[in-house]
């Protein structure tokens, strides 16, 4: 009968033109309301045929992909109202449109629609969605080293003995038994947290062996008419089984903690757990009971309004005691709990970690699996556990088997099995680390994971360190002038909003705010993981050479900027020199006894590659030290690092100065400069060939060949008739030696 009537309802849809797109858009919105949303969107097709361009269907449309769980429907919808309307009608459409860009793996076009609905909602900064947008920017400077990092994991689907077209959730293995939730609805698309009016969610349990699983058998003794049972988890003694009740009333449900007793291999004397746990009012659900200590500690998620909740579905636990007895709630802390929701906990009584999925702490779309380190009560820190496990898509119920060691979690990836669209259901996976062959001998490492990391970028305040100097050296670690330069924040924030009011000065505002969370403290994250690789390299005993660039905005002069950036890669290599109180030390001087060597290739390049926009003007400190543009010129590249050959068979060429700059001169001029070098290889150096990008410069060398120990001389000059203002010019020298393509810089002031 029903589905005559939605025949019926969809032609009469097509009849007229604006009455029945009123219609349609009315039966899609009590569908919508009842939690029907596969049949809310063939309402909207239908309206969507009538009117393609209305913003308001379009809208209307992407919020129901959304709720429907097909990321890639709903990416497109929501770009073309935010298009369409630039959010002034719809504001969280570039909000969402944020999200199902992170839910397909669009993380660059993410990033970018993260900081406009940041904007959108600068003036509610105490909205969910400014705090999520704020989180999204800065998950987005996660994602930039996240997805550099590697797994080992085996991912394994379970069989279709267990993973159905519908929605599987795997809790719990006992005694070789898998106890599993299993969502069943005439229409796909509802929420693994609440669920629609049409929805079912029952527990199954089968029986494991060799990783084969047998037919699943219902839990029938659980069963009660117009809930949904789910969620089972058993106690250690093995006495109690835990599982979440849910009944929908007035199209909202509401689950509630309920516990059985386990007889003679049955559940009995199924109670429903007192107002300490199930607080009146709010979804308690996803129990997970462990050891602890000398009891028990029962975890779950709730939505109870509490001065200690943090919003939407925070993490709670309570002592047990004596199987029956249980202590107040308490909330897992705001280290755990977010704005956002954080479901399905387990904990891991041997690692004393506790595994729960969030929407809010940095991840890779949707829910991701995190682990809170610390005892409970005061957790220290919060890790996402990282791909494999997690995906662009919403990965949840993680728990560990003993037994087997596997890792089990379910996920609505794609690859997931589907009734309706790619990703609106989950399944069931185990993750292992597959086991080492055994080789005969062990593959030569290189330093490709080294140098995923790069390059690594660190900014500097103007004219720092050592302000108004020509040395060339600094005592200064990088990380003390980074401390000085963020706490300049705010008088950055001051100066670049200067003339500015409203908006625009809050937007100016929010620029630097956006560009020390993006580029200076993301720096500094940088930094210590390149380091940490850096050091795990050299203790193998490898000779490793790290090219550093320096770079300077164009308010002083050429000469003095190349002082200044060979002061802040000084820097650099003081902050490496006192890493770890000393770490690199014996690597850096040579005499570490693991016969690992740490070298430094530095090219302070002053200004050169400086945006020719930016004022050099020192009157005009808003637009030459404050501006986001100059700010962005003042730094220094880690850019690549090398191995240096223990045995080489080749030769390598060491430049006493790299660049020379003439200062002002008048223009006309013929210049020469004659540069020296060095072979420090153990073979002949031999040039190759000189390449001169300009016909107004000309390079040579005193000799081609030089052996090993041995300097050379590469003269160079320029001609500067024709030119004016700054002119950079550059020769390369190319030799069989390392690097093989060595750049040769000056610079002058052409005056007239």
């Amino acid at each position: 009968m029903r589905k005559i009537s939605l025949i019926l309802f969809l032609s009469l849809c097509s009849v007229a033109f604006n009455q029945n797109l009123k219609e349609c858009i009315q039966y899609s919105e009590e569908f919508l309301e009842k939690g029907d949303v596969y049949h809310a969107i063939q309402y909207l097709e239908k309206a969507f045929e009538i009117d393609s361009n209305s913003v308001d269907i379009n809208w209307r449309m992407a919020e129901a992909q959304r709720l429907y769980k097909d990321y890639r429907k709903a990416e497109y919808f929501y770009e073309k109202v935010y298009k369409k309307e630039g959010a002034k009608l719809f504001p969280k459409s570039i909000f969402y449109l944020a999200q199902m860009q992170e839910h397909n793996g669009k993380y660059d076009e993410a990033k970018d629609s993260w900081k406009r609905s940041k904007k959108i909602f600068l003036k509610q900064n105490k909205t969910y969605e400014y705090k999520r947008s704020k989180q999204g920017l800065k998950n987005a400077l996660w994602l930039k080293q996240a997805l550099k990092d590697t797994t080992e994991y085996e991912i394994i689907q379970l069989p279709t003995t267990i993973n159905t077209p519908n929605s599987e959730f795997g809790h719990t293995i006992v005694d070789g038994k898998f106890a599993y939730s299993s969502l069943t609805a005439d229409s796909i698309g509802s929420d693994e947290v609440v669920f629609g009016t049409d929805y079912k969610m029952r527990l199954f349990i089968c029986e494991m062996k060799d990783s084969t699983y047998s037919k699943p058998t219902l839990l029938k003794e659980l069963e009660d008419e117009g809930y949904s049972i789910g969620n089972g988890s058993l106690s250690h003694d093995k006495t109690r089984f835990y599982f979440t009740k849910c009944k929908d009333e007035n199209y909202k449900f509401q689950c509630k903690i309920y516990v059985a007793r386990v007889k003679d291999g049955k559940l009995q004397d199924v109670d429903v757990l007192g107002d300490m746990v199930n607080e009146e009012g709010s979804n308690n659900t996803q129990p997970r009971i462990a050891k602890y200590e000398d009891g028990e500690i029962l975890f779950f998620s709730s939505d109870r309004e509490d001065r200690k909740s943090r919003g939407g579905m925070d993490i709670w636990y309570c002592m047990v005691t004596d199987g029956n007895q249980y202590s107040k709630a308490y909330n897992a802390g705001k280290i755990v709990n977010t704005p956002g929701n954080e479901i399905t906990p387990y904990y891991d009584e041997s690692e004393k970690v506790l595994y729960f999925s969030s929407n809010f702490h940095f991840g890779f779309g949707g829910y991701d699996v995190q682990k809170a380190i610390g005892p409970v009560g005061s957790f220290q820190k919060v890790e996402n556990v990282g791909l494999e496990i997690n995906s662009p898509a919403q990965d949840i119920y993680f728990f560990f088997d003993e037994d087997s060691h596997d890792y089990y979690f379910s996920s609505n990836r794609i690859g997931s099995l589907y009734s309706k669209n790619p990703t609106c259901c989950h399944d069931i996976y185990k993750a292992r680390i597959p086991a080492i062959p055994e080789v005969d001998s062990v593959k030569e490492e290189t330093l490709f994971d080294l140098n995923k990391r790069l390059p690594v970028t660190l900014y500097f305040h103007n004219d720092r360190p050592g302000p108004k100097t020509i040395k060339d050296t600094i005592e200064l670690n990088y990380m003390t002038t980074y401390n000085r330069y963020t706490a300049m924040k705010e008088k950055y924030k001051t100066e670049y909003s200067r003339g500015l009011t409203g908006d625009k000065a809050e937007e100016a505002r929010e620029d630097i705010a956006d560009f020390f969370l993006e580029y200076v403290d993301q720096g500094v994250k940088d930094l210590y993981w390149f380091s940490e690789l850096l050091l795990k390299e050299l203790k193998k005993g490898k000779r490793i050479r790290v090219t550093i660039k320096g770079f300077a905005s164009p308010l002083a002069p050429t000469a003095y900027n190349v002082h200044l950036t060979r002061r802040r890669i000084v820097s650099l290599k003081n902050f490496l020199w006192e890493y770890q109180g000393g770490a690199f030390q014996p690597y850096m001087s040579g005499t570490s006894e693991d016969g690992g060597i740490l070298k430094f290739n530095q090219n302070p390049f002053g200004e050169y590659t400086a945006d020719k926009l930016i004022s050099d003007n020192p009157n005009d400190k808003k637009n030459s030290i404050y501006n986001r543009k100059a700010a962005l010129e003042r730094k220094v590249e880690i850019q690549s690092v090398d191995l240096i050959q223990e045995d080489s068979t080749g030769a390598e060429v060491t430049f006493a100065e790299e660049i020379h700059d003439f200062g002002s001169k008048k223009i006309g001029s013929q210049l020469e400069y004659t540069f020296e070098f060095r072979n420090d290889g153990n073979e002949d150096l031999i040039i190759e060939d000189i390449e001169i990008p300009c016909d107004c410069n000309t390079a040579k060398v005193d000799k081609n060949t030089i052996k090993p120990g041995e300097s050379g001389f590469l003269t160079m000059t320029f001609d500067t008739k024709g030119y004016e203002g700054h002119a950079v010019k550059s020769v390369y020298l190319i030799t069989n030696g390392i690097p093989a393509k060595k750049r040769i810089v000056f610079t002058v002031k052409l005056v007239p």
